[in-house]
Order: C-alpha cells, then sequence, then structure tokens
C-alpha cells in the first residue's frame, strides 16, 4: 500500500540505508535504537501501518486534512492560498493513509531543502522506520546552517593567540573564545563537533516543522539525537 511506498520513499533516499547498521538496547532509552553514529547524529521514527505491524489505522478518516497539516509545518502558505506540496489535502476529508503520505512527503522535501542527509530502515521489530539524519561537518551545508543561525563557534587556540593571546578564567585556566560563525573565517575556527552537528540539525528542523506537534498527530513516533553506544556504556 501507501504506506509500505513510503517506507520505500525514505529507503531510497540512500542506496546504502541498511549497510554496517547495528542495533541494541541504550541504557537510557527502554527500545531498540541505533547504537553506531559514525553518519548519524539524530533519529526521527516513523511509525508503520497496521497491516506492517505498526500503530497507523490506514482507514481512520481524517477530517479538514489541511487545517491539521498547518499545524505541523512553519512558513505557511497565506491563509486563502494552498501549498502545492499539501494540495491533496484541500478538498475535504482524507483516510489517514493518504494523510500521512502527503505529510511525509513533505518532511522529506523540508529535509532536502535544508541540507540534511538521511538513511532509513525498518526497526528490528518491523513495525517502525528509523530515519538517521546527518549534517556532514566537512560539507558547506553545516557552514550555511551555522552561518544562518548565527550559531558560536572558539577560535582556534594559535589563532587566538597571535590575535589577543590567551584568555584566562579567575582561575587561570585558559578558555575558549567564541564568535558567530561566517564562512568567510572558516579557517580561524575550530572543526565542527558532533554536539555542534545535533544542535544545528535540531535548530534546522526547528525553522521547518513543529516536532512536537508531528508526535502529537502521529506522523512520527519520537524524535532524538542519536546516541554514542559504546560511549554511554562506559559512564
Amino acid at each position: 500500500g501507501k504506506m509500505t511506498r513510503i517506507a520505500e520513499r525514505l529507503r531510497s533516499i540512500s542506496e546504502a540505508a541498511s549497510e554496517n547498521i547495528r542495533l541494541g538496547e541504550s541504557p537510557l532509552l527502554r527500545t531498540e535504537v541505533i547504537l553506531d553514529d559514525a553518519d548519524a547524529s539524530y533519529v526521527l521514527i516513523f511509525p508503520r501501518s497496521e497491516t506492517e505491524g505498526g500503530i497507523v489505522n490506514e482507514e481512520e478518516m481524517v477530517m479538514d486534512p489541511l487545517e491539521r497539516s498547518r499545524h505541523l509545518f512553519k512558513h505557511q502558505q497565506p491563509a486563502d492560498a494552498v501549498d502545492p506540496d499539501l494540495a491533496m489535502l484541500a478538498y475535504g476529508p482524507v483516510t489517514n493513509q493518504t494523510y500521512q503520505v502527503v505529510v511525509r512527503e513533505k518532511l522529506v522535501k523540508a529535509l532536502t531543502r535544508l541540507g540534511l542527509r538521511a538513511r532509513s530502515f525498518v526497526s528490528v521489530d518491523e513495525d517502525e522506520v528509523f530515519l538517521k539524519i546527518a549534517l556532514p561537518r566537512d560539507r558547506q551545508a553545516i557552514c550555511y546552517a551555522a552561518e544562518r543561525s548565527r550559531y558560536k563557534v572558539p577560535l582556534r587556540q594559535d589563532v587566538l593567540h597571535q590575535d589577543t593571546g590567551p584568555i584566562c578564567n579567575a582561575y587561570g585556566d585558559h578558555v575558549p573564545a567564541y564568535v558567530p560563525f561566517e564562512r568567510k573565517i572558516k579557517q580561524r575556527v575550530e572543526p565542527f563537533r558532533q554536539v555542534d552537528e545535533i544542535r544545528l540539525i535540531e535548530e534546522s528542523l526547528s525553522e521547518s516543522m513543529k516536532l512536537d506537534n508531528l508526535v502529537e498527530q502521529g506522523i512520527i513516533v519520537a524524535h532524538f539525537p542519536a546516541a554514542n553506544h559504546d560511549k554511554v556504556t562506559e559512564l
């Protein structure tokens, strides 16, 4: 059905979706989570249909679907206009199957526009689709995201020493100097870390969509940063 096709659409984002994926139980979550975070820093979990073992009732009717969808995405069209991506919802009640497909396809388009890389796979129990999201730290997309949000990053220590000399706190410890990121100063600041990638993904997602409302409407069931399982287990 269409729910199967949308799962396939998500998986098709990357031909390597199922390669080298390791699942297991995190000490912080009572569910299966991604254990390898080498190529993902954030996760969205989509429920599958009841016929596939999930919780989505495809036959249930969604009343006033266009209005419901307006609570999911930001930068909406004016009230008297219809977002082309949501046009199928403008003609009255639709099945939950249609609503889920239309909304999920718009969500995937939003990820692409944000420059996010996504890979997906079906969960161990086959009742959910995990979408792994990354903002590669060595690509231009993260630079655009950081510049757009004026994200603060530390100056490299050698640059700081050349410009002003080391900065120390009251205890005499060297502390970093933070500046809003700009592409023109990329060579003067420290490389992006995973924590920066996670924060910028969260900021990018929040610019485009309302994650809590997506959960409330059952489009996704959860969203969270991908944990580094080996490090968490050591804590």
